[in-house]
């Protein structure tokens, strides 16, 4: 599944002393890493993985065995390098050290959970501290010591590292603005006899074998980058010798592998596994060389068909170039080409696509369909922020919004279709049990961004409960189905103004009047607190260009531009709300 040899270990280790200077003017992307092990060779790779993703990496490596001085005291280096994440690592040579280092049963017993304490005291104090932390579980050990019954017993260093994960993982799920780095499924993948390398433990206190430095280094930045907004949202799905075995346009319905036998049943093993990534949050497409009938007929009259024609969001056959179809994909989805996948059993179409259209991601698809699985797996695409029940309805808000774009079109102007829609909007400050969702807003959107400094969920969380912050979040139906969250907005009230800290909406809604209708919302705050007006600002990055006059529109003036930032200011007094065909939902 992994790429382990020796070389990529020794290219990025190059690469990543080579980084000495931002030479493309990359987004930075400033990591803390704090260990109870050797770290230096790895985080020279971990430079060359972060410079790969398109960020410049910054690290800060504490010295071996200060992870606790450097969190606990607040004048540390720590604090002063602000980084973007701090990685707590702990190497499970010294829980095997500490287990086995006791013949108390009982001291045995109940390590799990004080090692699981003692990692959460350095979480807790690192977030209370306004820091995002990523901590690293644990390799499962080869020692077992009770052969299959290792797994049942608490006196098993085996046993007793699974339920140190375990403890873990429920523990950081609970708190916010924190991530686990899965290096016990990391392990597991490549083997355990094959990640260790007792020696180099021994002589250099190195937790894996140099050669999988790159998977841990990847692994970590795949969650960081996750989080800094590079998110992937469509699958893009050829048909033929990738959801079916043949050519349906020259073997006919009856003649494509689908079922049946052991080739047909790899198929559908894919397709339950496309559309389990689909009931996790993905937009499903379908981009196939076929005449739109032939491919239809499958999904429609085969039996033994999972995927069906509802759960594809859009559907384009035909025989144009693939990467001119995803481009109309991506348009139609209102969606960056960076947040496809195009997934092809086609070397020459992969080819075609990743040449044309290098944002897209294009993983190699090996020839089994037996390997596609563990292929996409092992890509890194797949990497998510969290899981919400709106996620699961994310591909039918897209196909709701197809039926809206066809039904614009009987209309001569889009007011009469705006009225048509019956939009109601659900709009208010944060609610509890909703920071998750807005929190993944937050980091999914890249386009209406205004200021794209992904404020994190454990920030919504601080600014919900703050009298000095206005938050909002708004939520969107009209007749064709629910929208779901659409907005996010956090504003920081200093200086008799409300300043506007972040800004994001789903392009799903532009040019409904939902702008218009938050603006007003924002302004009706400033009313009721006595603020005397709104301040600003647009940063740009490389995907936001859309929303540089956001704020001119509502007749904002520059007051300044420091560094390519711009800031806007408008008096309340100044302020002219614009009609909307939006009503408000009233409890």
């Amino acid at each position: 599944m992994f790429q382990t040899d020796n070389a990529r270990y020794l290219h990025l280790v190059k690469k990543g002393r080579a980084l000495n200077a931002n030479e493309h003017n990359l987004p930075p992307l400033k990591v803390a890493l704090l260990a109870d092990h050797a770290t230096q060779q790895m985080t020279h790779v971990l430079k060359a993985t972060i410079a790969e993703a398109g960020f410049y990496p910054d690290i800060y490596e504490a010295d071996y065995g200060t992870a606790a001085f450097e969190i606990y005291d607040r004048q540390s280096a720590l604090y002063g390098f602000a980084p973007d994440f701090v990685v707590i690592s702990f190497a499970v040579q010294k829980y095997r050290d500490r287990f086995l280092g006791t013949t108390s049963a009982q001291e045995r017993e109940v390590l799990p959970q004080n090692y699981v304490n003692e990692l959460l005291a350095l979480v807790d104090a690192a977030r209370a501290g306004g820091l995002t932390v990523i901590a690293n579980n644990f390799a499962l050990p080869i020692e077992r010591m009770f052969g299959n019954y290792g797994l049942q017993s608490s006196q098993s260093l085996y046993g007793s590292v699974i339920r140190f994960n375990t403890l873990l993982s429920a523990a950081i799920t609970e708190r916010k603005g924190c991530a686990v780095n899965d290096i016990m499924y990391l392990s597991h993948t490549i083997g355990g006899a094959q990640f260790f390398d007792e020696k180099l433990w021994i002589s250099s206190k190195y937790i894996c074998a140099t050669r999988h430095f790159p998977q841990w280094a990847g692994s970590l930045t795949r969650i960081m980058t996750t989080q800094k907004g590079k998110v992937t949202k469509c699958l893009v799905l050829d048909l033929d010798n990738t959801l079916w075995g043949g050519i349906i346009g020259d073997d006919g319905l009856d003649g494509i592998a689908l079922g049946g036998d052991a080739y047909g049943e790899a198929y559908q093993l894919f397709q339950r596994y496309i559309l389990s990534l689909k009931n996790r949050g993905y937009i499903l497409a379908v981009c196939s060389k076929n005449n739109e009938d032939t491919a239809l007929s499958a999904f429609r009259q085969h039996p033994e068909m999972i995927i069906k024609e509802e759960d594809i969001a859009v559907f384009v056959a035909n025989w144009n170039d693939k990467a001119s179809n995803i481009e109309y994909i991506a348009r139609v989805l209102n969606i960056g080409l960076d947040s496809l996948i195009f997934i092809d059993d086609s070397a020459f179409e992969r080819n075609q696509v990743a040449t044309t259209l290098p944002q897209v991601r294009v993983p190699e698809m090996p020839e089994d369909v037996a390997d596609y699985i563990p292929t996409l797996e092992a890509s890194g695409y797949l990497e998510a922020l969290g899981y919400s029940n709106e996620d699961a309805k994310r591909n039918q808000q897209y196909r709701e919004e197809a039926v809206r774009t066809t039904e614009q079109l009987k209309y001569n102007n889009i007011d009469d279709y705006l009225k048509a829609l019956d939009m109601k909007i659900d709009c208010g400050p944060f609610a509890p049990d909703q920071l998750p969702r807005v929190a993944q807003l937050i980091q999914r959107s890249n386009q209406f961004n205004l200021r794209t400094q992904r404020v994190t969920e454990a920030e919504c969380e601080r600014m919900m409960k703050s009298g000095d912050h206005v938050t909002v979040q708004a939520r969107l139906r009209d007749k064709f189905g629910d929208y779901g969250l659409i907005s996010v907005i956090c504003g920081e009230v200093a200086d008799n103004t409300l300043n506007i800290v972040e800004l994001v909406m789903s392009c799903r809604v532009l040019k409904r009047g939902v702008e218009d209708y938050l603006m007003s919302h924002l302004f009706s705050e400033c009313a009721q607190r006595g603020l005397k007006g709104i301040r600003g600002e647009y940063i740009p990055s490389a995907k936001n260009a859309m929303v540089k006059d956001f704020y001119k529109q509502f007749g904002f003036t520059l007051v300044a531009s420091d560094g390519g930032k711009d800031i806007w200011y408008l008096d309340a007094a100044q302020y002219t709300p614009r009609p909307t065909f939006i009503e408000k939902i009233t409890a």
